[in-house]
């Protein structure tokens, strides 16, 4: 071919390949039109202008394509129409005459390219008709095979019809076994066939068909290895073409094929079923329909189980029905007997009463003529007969604990039921045959208890020998404890009703009793106050309203917390009665707390406590309001008097004691002995004075409360080496020895350093002036807390505070019991062979209790005579 025809094809591509689509739209071959086709096959039109051949590999697609549905005349307008496009575009070219004589080089391509494709088409033609005549007889092949298939199932279907319709007509189980057994043989056209159906941990013999003798095994265990229980626990259809015949006891025939079927239905293995011919095998179709057939009668024989079971639990719910009702019957009855009996027992307070129509409902209802009730007489330790059944004996029968069968019933608290009472060992025949004592038969006896007290015996007894069942004893028991209740309430209400009685005098006494209080109370000078557990005032006594100076109505409307608050209380307390009523007892004693106030012009002395019961219960709090106006003037006046006469005495005290030192200077002349000794008189006597003027002035300053104190942190061990040091020349002049046991790790105090000097003074002195000389002094320092306290030296301390204790200790003459209160009052002296001796004024001890006091601690006594005193000082650390 042309290489300038394959050139000219490829300049004028676009132009031809758009007519070429036109034309074949033009000629209705839409399908062969497509850009992505016409333009492959214009390629390859252009590759075989070059090299004169065609590319099958483009064409045949199109070739089998039209041999399966378009045919050749379409194929054909592939390269008619392409001419036509070429030759228009031929004609429309510039030099058209040299373009017309390419073309008729393209006429022979496509003259060539038409004949090819007529050849293809015919081949691809020949294949087509080819192939679809074998798949014909492929059809026909599959369709006579189906044709067999169908009527196989078709006769199985029949059979499994058959057969179903067999199971259906009863739900009878051996039926069921019989028509199972009888279908499998004719259906498979056995010569023999056995049932083995489950029971419990075996596998049972149910009927066999076609053997000379009964099976000599009827059952296999669930885990034995013979044939039926494997085909147990198999899910499909088992053959053996050569079984055993020894394995199951004999009764295999080992020439014949055995086909072992399982019966499950569902989740459930019912069996199975041995079914054997005179065959060496079994057919695939015979398996099949006998595995259809096994699991039809596997349902059947399930359904028929389920049957059985209904019918026996029908049977079983008919006679549990029949029981309820004649339990529920016998329980109506049984409940209407207690209603009657619980009516009639809460209908009355009657003891004898209330038996004698307990007893009549029991001769009704329980068909007896014999019965009676005995009642506890506590004081007696008897049963005492309260009611009976028919004439009633002359006079009251007795009968002691123990004794006879209702007395046994008593003491043990236990009922019985005695089936003939001649037979037993605890029955008290009665002396005389008379009708209302029983001579025979059977015995009820039930405790009557109340509040797990025996109150009685309940006895009903029936001539005949086992009249009474346990029924009859738990029906009485009911009755006996209804009945009991009813005897304890009206022992309660008498009870009651006495202890109301006895109330009533009570109250008429308690009233008499109040109103003497209350006159006893209103005629008290002195103020009283009575609150409740929450401070509310329930009695106070004109005295405490004149006190407070608020009309009494308005006070038994108030709080005794509000009332103490708007007082100006002296005292640590800022709310004393909370704290008095929170905590009543301090050291099992009950808490006090004192305090005063201005109430105008009047001064009162508070005194509040707690109201306990003699079981120690709080009931409330009372105040006690004590008008000391008249005492307060009168020491006031007393202790101005003392202040004035202390300080016009230190005037000339202080005059004399200048002109002595005057007297002693050199300046004034030599003294003679006599006149110095005379001068020391003078001068010492003079130093005693100035001392008792200002303890005097020390005590005036304490009770009018005007003593100023600077609390700072004291060095206990150092003060009391001052206050030794100060002491030291009367402790050589007496000869005393000295011990002091000062602990190491003493923590300082909390104290006017003056005052405490003052207070150590005091006691080392006392102890050293009223000792014989030659005599032991020791002082002891440690810390202690409340705890190391004995109960009465620690009342009202703080309990987690420290505290230091000091003591001073001597084996002086000591003191009496009935002194050592007294000598810590003012100018109180205890009589004593050394009283001349030591001197003093008998303020001492009381200034130092009172600077103690003032200070936040403690000061106490212990002596006995002729063996030493002992003052311990407590105060609190810093």
């Amino acid at each position: 071919m042309s290489a300038t025809l394959a050139a000219w094809l490829a300049t004028h591509q676009p132009t031809i390949l758009e007519h070429w689509r036109a034309a074949l739209v033009a000629d209705g071959a839409n399908s062969l039109a497509e850009p992505a086709t016409l333009g492959a096959l214009y390629a390859a039109i252009v590759e075989a202008a070059r090299d004169s051949a065609l590319n099958d590999a483009t064409w045949l697609p199109l070739a089998r394509q039209s041999a399966g549905d378009q045919g050749l005349v379409q194929l054909l307008a592939l390269p008619a129409a392409l001419r036509r496009a070429c030759w228009q575009v031929a004609g429309s070219t510039a030099r058209p005459t040299r373009s017309l004589a390419l073309l008729s080089e393209l006429d022979g391509l496509l003259d060539r390219l038409c004949a090819g494709l007529a050849q293809r088409y015919e081949q691809e033609l020949a294949r087509s008709l080819q192939q679809r005549l074998e798949e014909a007889e492929f059809m026909t092949t599959q369709l006579a095979m189906a044709s067999e298939e169908a009527d196989a199932a078709a006769l199985r279907i029949s059979r499994l019809y058959a057969f179903s319709q067999a199971l259906s007509r009863s739900l009878n189980l051996q039926d069921l076994i019989a028509t199972i057994g009888q279908e499998l043989q004719a259906a498979l056209g056995a010569d023999r066939c056995a049932i083995w159906l489950c029971a419990e941990e075996h596998v049972v013999h149910a009927h066999s068909w076609g053997y000379a003798h009964p099976l000599p095994v009827r059952q296999y265990a669930l885990h034995d290895r013979s044939l039926v229980p494997q085909a147990l626990q198999r899910s499909e259809p088992w053959v053996l073409e050569a079984p055993c015949a020894e394995q199951d006891g004999g009764w295999i025939d080992p020439n014949a094929a055995v086909l072992a079927l399982p019966l499950i239905a569902g989740d459930h293995r019912l069996g199975v079923i041995i079914v054997q011919s005179g065959q060496r095998s079994f057919a695939a179709e015979q398996t099949a329909l006998a595995q259809s057939l096994a699991n039809q009668a596997a349902l059947a024989l399930e359904s028929a189980g389920l049957y059985d079971q209904l019918k026996r639990l029908n049977a079983e719910l008919e006679q549990r029905i029949e029981e309820r009702t004649r339990e529920l019957r016998t329980e109506r009855d049984r409940l209407d007997l207690l209603f009657t009996v619980s009516s009639t027992v809460s209908s009355t307070l009657d003891v004898d009463q209330m038996l004698g129509e307990l007893l009549q409902i029991l001769r009704q209802r329980l068909r007896i003529n014999h019965g009676s009730v005995m009642l506890l007489d506590a004081e007696t330790a008897q049963l005492e007969q309260r009611a009976t059944l028919g004439a009633r004996p002359a006079g009251i029968t007795r009968l002691p604990l123990g004794v006879g069968i209702a007395g046994w019933v008593a003491q043990h608290a236990t009922p019985l039921l005695v089936e003939d009472v001649r037979r037993d060992p605890r029955w008290v025949a009665p002396e005389s045959d008379a009708p209302y004592h029983k001579q025979g038969g059977s015995l009820l006896a039930v405790p009557l208890i109340a509040s797990d007290e025996v109150l009685g015996v309940l006895q009903v007894s029936h001539p005949d020998v086992g009249h009474f069942t346990q029924e009859h004893l738990r029906l009485l028991t009911v009755i006996a404890n209804e009945a009991a209740v009813a005897i304890h309430n009206a022992a309660l209400y008498r009870y009651i009703s006495d202890q109301a009685t006895q109330l009533a005098a009570m109250v008429r006494a308690e009233r008499a009793s109040s109103s003497r209080s209350q006159a006893i109370l209103q005629s008290i000078a002195d103020g009283v106050i009575v609150c409740d557990c929450d401070g509310q005032v329930i009695l106070a006594n004109p005295a405490s309203a004149r006190i407070l100076d608020q009309p009494l109505e308005e006070l038994f409307l108030q709080n005794l917390h509000d009332v103490l608050q708007g007082l100006d209380l002296s005292g640590p307390e800022r709310a004393p009665l909370r704290a008095v009523l929170e905590a009543p007892l301090d050291d099992g004693q009950p808490r006090q707390f004192r305090a005063r106030f201005r109430s105008g012009p009047r001064t009162i002395d508070m005194t509040l406590g707690p109201v306990l019961t003699e079981g120690g219960d709080l009931l409330g709090g009372v105040a006690t309001l004590r008008d000391i106006s008249r005492e307060i003037e009168a020491d006031r006046l007393k202790t101005e008097f003392i202040g004035t006469v202390s300080h016009e005495l230190r005037t000339p005290m202080t005059v004399i004691k200048g002109y002595l030192q005057l007297l002693t200077l050199p300046s004034t002349g030599e003294l003679s002995p006599f006149q110095q000794q005379l001068v020391t008189t003078i001068a010492a006597n003079a130093e005693r004075m100035t001392s008792l003027i200002n303890d005097l002035l020390d005590i005036t300053k304490i009770e009018s409360g005007s003593v100023e104190l600077e609390f700072k942190p004291i060095d206990v061990a150092r003060a009391i080496d001052l206050a030794v040091s100060g002491q030291q020349a009367l402790l050589e002049q007496r000869n005393h020895r000295l011990t002091l046991e000062v602990a190491p790790d003493l923590p300082p105090i909390l104290a006017d350093g003056a005052r405490f000097h003052q207070v150590l003074d005091n006691l080392l002195s006392n102890a050293i002036k009223y000792t014989h000389r030659g005599g032991q002094i020791t002082i002891r320092a440690r810390q202690v807390t409340r705890a190391d306290l004995a109960p009465e030296r620690g009342q009202g301390l703080a309990s987690q505070r420290p505290y230091v204790a000091i003591a001073i200790s001597d084996t002086g003459i000591g003191i009496a019991p009935e002194d050592q209160e007294r000598v810590w009052e003012r100018f109180y002296r205890v009589e004593s062979e050394l009283k001349v001796e030591a001197g003093g004024t008998g303020l001492g001890l009381a200034l130092v209790r009172s600077l103690t006091r003032l200070m936040g601690g403690r000061v106490w006594l212990e002596s006995m005579p002729g063996q030493g005193s002992t003052f311990t000082l407590l105060l609190p650390t810093a």
